[in-house]
């Protein structure tokens, strides 16, 4: 370490720009005739080289000679180290000294510096500058803890630990978000198409417009060539013409759901309009839900299918699987029945079943009697005051049925 005499030298010609030259002592005269005769004008003012100094001085690392001396001046640790060297009493009633009245069998003193165990005990005048050495690199709160607790100890180091990084503005610009709060959870609907979730999706350089009832889980998926709001509300005009108008419509905050002209179609029929929390997209969960099921299905879609293949394809799987929250597919939910759809051609169903029964009724009955023309029949009569019988000759056959397709003549 140089002498500080020196040091302050060092410290006052950092202000300057400068070449050292090395002269012999004999040349050195005209120092003193400058002295002597100085120029009549003014010098330049600088500034007071004391600042540069003292805010050298305060970066430069702090010593364990600094600790010493400081910690005599510490009304609290000088009263630590005066029990540490000369014995702790039996019972300590103040709060700042239980603390290392705790760890009283751990504390030692080297060269004036108080330590428990391997770690040095620092006095309050250093522990600002220590904190901002500890957390220079802006570590994180975790790893900052990690290496004070290696070196340095003081009470309630871990306090002022948190303290200093949650302030730190330099972590708060890098850091990460914050975890995420619970997910949004919509209350059931208690009819089909009371509330459904609408939401734009872009594939390979098509959009779509995604629209799904919250109860029944029916989805409408419409290519769009324009997502202007006259267009959007062209396209649910068709779709409401078909299931007719939902209670509420829950949509994200794009321009087509936000204009005026969507607002006045909403408030026209009755519709209460809902936005989602903006950059919050899991408020429109459903919606969004969809487009992560549409486009997984699209991307494994049979590449030699046209656009509209696929997507008749999709919205006809989408309707007739049963729903994983439901366990009932959409159609059953909306339309109180199943859809036929190609796997029903494996089993023989309901309707098959029962012309199957039929047809085998048929076989086992006993042949119809049949007639010809000129044959003598008798017909039941039901007129009042003749007989229950009346008889006659069939004169020509006009159907299979004795009873309603023979015309006879009654004799």
């Amino acid at each position: 370490m140089a002498a500080a005499r020196i040091q302050r030298w060092s410290v006052e010609l950092c202000a300057y720009q400068y070449d050292i030259q090395y002269k012999r002592s004999e040349d050195h005269s005209n120092a003193d005739m400058l002295s002597r005769l100085p120029e009549a004008q003014q010098q330049q003012q600088y500034p007071k080289q004391e600042t540069v100094y003292f805010s050298y001085i305060n970066e430069m690392p702090v010593s364990a000679a600094d600790l010493a001396a400081e910690t005599k001046k510490d009304p609290t640790l000088a009263r630590v180290l005066q029990f540490t060297q000369n014995g702790w009493p039996s019972y300590v009633d103040e709060e700042n000294l239980k603390p290392y009245f705790q760890r009283k069998e751990k504390l030692t003193v080297e060269s004036g510096v108080l330590q428990w165990g391997l770690r040095v005990i620092i006095p309050q005048k250093f522990r600002q500058r220590m904190l901002q050495e500890l957390h220079e690199n802006h570590q994180g709160m975790n790893k900052t803890k990690a290496i004070a607790r290696s070196y340095v100890y003081w009470s309630n180091l871990d306090r002022d630990i948190e303290t200093m990084v949650n302030e730190c503005e330099a972590c708060a610009k890098v850091k990460n978000n914050p975890i995420a709060a619970p997910a949004f959870v919509w209350t059931f609907p208690s009819n089909p198409w009371e509330r459904i979730h609408i939401v734009f999706a872009e594939y390979q350089g098509l959009k779509y417009l995604l629209l799904i009832d919250a109860f029944s889980k029916w989805p409408e998926i419409i290519p769009m060539k324009t997502t202007t709001a006259e267009k959007t509300t062209d396209v649910l005009r068709q779709i409401f013409a078909i299931h007719g108008f939902p209670t509420t419509l829950v949509s994200d905050n794009g321009p087509p759901f936000t204009s005026s002209e969507f607002e006045n179609f909403l408030t026209t029929n009755g519709i209460k309009h809902i936005t989602s929390q903006p950059y919050q997209p899991s408020t429109n969960g459903s919606a969004e839900t969809l487009v992560q099921t549409f486009k997984q299905m699209l991307k494994a879609a049979n590449p030699g299918q046209t656009g509209p293949q696929k997507l008749a394809k999709i919205l006809l799987l989408l309707i007739t699987t049963p729903h994983a929250m439901t366990g009932k597919s959409p159609a059953e939910l909306l339309f109180k029945r199943k859809l036929k759809i190609w796997l029903d051609l494996i089993k023989p169903g309901f309707t098959t079943d029962m012309r199957n029964k039929q047809e085998r009724q048929m076989q086992t009955q006993k042949s119809l009697r049949s007639f010809q023309p000129g044959d003598k029949v008798a017909v039941r009569n039901y007129r009042q005051g003749l007989s229950k019988w009346s008889f006659g000759t069939v004169l020509q056959r006009l159907g299979p049925s004795v009873t309603w397709c023979e015309w006879v003549q009654i004799t």
